[in-house]
C-alpha cells in the first residue's frame, strides 16, 4: 500500500478556502521577499526563483487536497459541485462495513451448516437403529404344533413375506448408492474446507 492511500487528504470546504490559503501564502512570501530583496544582488532573479518555488509547492499540495469531499483534481475540472454530506458518507461507510460483516457470517454458515446437518442426520439414523426391535432369527421362532393350519393366514403371511423380501432387495440396491452419495458429500465438504484455508 502506498503512502498516499494510508494518509487522508487535507479537507477544505470550498475552492474559495483554497484560494484564500494560496493568497495568504503569496502575502507571506512577498513580505519575506521584500525584507530580503534590498540586500540581494539580483532582485529579479530572486523574485522569479520565489515564484517558481511557490508554484511547485502549491502543485505538490494539490494531489493531497479534498474540496467539499471530492478530490481537488475532480473539482478543478468540473467547477462547482454539490455540497458534501458527511453524515451520508459516514452512513454509507457504516452500511458497507455491515454488508461485509453479513457476507462473512453467511459464508461461515455455508461452510459449517452442511457438516452440522450431516452430523444430525447420522445421529438420527443411529438413534433410530438403536430403537428398532431386533429381528428374530428363524431358529428363535417357536412353532406350536397343536395350532390348526389357517390357509388365509398362510396366504397373508406369504404375501407379507414376498413384499418384505422385495423391499429388502430394493433396499440392498439403494444402500450402496446412498453410501456412495454420502461419501461424495463428505469429500466435497472436505474439499471446500481445504480450499477455504
Amino acid at each position: 500500500m502506498d503512502a498516499s492511500a494510508e494518509l487522508p487528504r487535507i479537507s477544505v470546504d470550498t475552492i474559495q478556502d483554497w484560494q484564500r490559503v494560496t493568497s495568504s501564502l503569496d502575502d507571506a512570501l512577498n513580505a519575506a521577499l521584500e525584507r530580503v530583496i534590498s540586500q540581494a544582488d539580483n532582485p529579479d532573479a530572486l523574485r522569479a526563483h520565489m515564484k517558481r518555488w511557490k508554484d511547485a509547492t502549491l502543485d505538490a499540495a494539490k494531489p493531497n487536497l479534498r474540496v467539499n469531499g471530492h478530490n481537488f483534481e475532480d473539482v478543478a475540472e468540473q467547477g462547482a459541485t454539490e455540497p458534501f454530506d458527511e453524515a451520508l458518507d459516514r452512513s454509507i461507510w457504516a452500511l458497507s462495513a455491515e454488508r461485509i460483516a453479513w457476507d462473512k457470517t453467511l459464508s461461515d454458515r455455508r461452510r459449517s451448516a452442511p457438516l452440522e446437518v450431516e452430523a444430525l442426520v447420522q445421529d438420527l439414523l443411529d438413534k433410530q437403529s438403536e430403537l428398532e426391535p431386533p429381528i428374530p432369527s428363524p431358529s428363535d421362532m417357536v412353532v406350536d404344533a397343536d395350532a390348526s393350519f389357517d390357509a388365509d393366514r398362510h396366504r397373508e403371511v406369504a404375501a407379507s413375506h414376498a413384499f418384505m423380501s422385495e423391499a429388502v432387495h430394493e433396499l440392498s440396491k439403494e444402500v450402496p448408492e446412498l453410501l456412495r452419495k454420502k461419501e461424495l458429500a463428505a469429500q466435497a465438504a472436505q474439499d471446500i474446507l481445504a480450499s477455504q484455508t
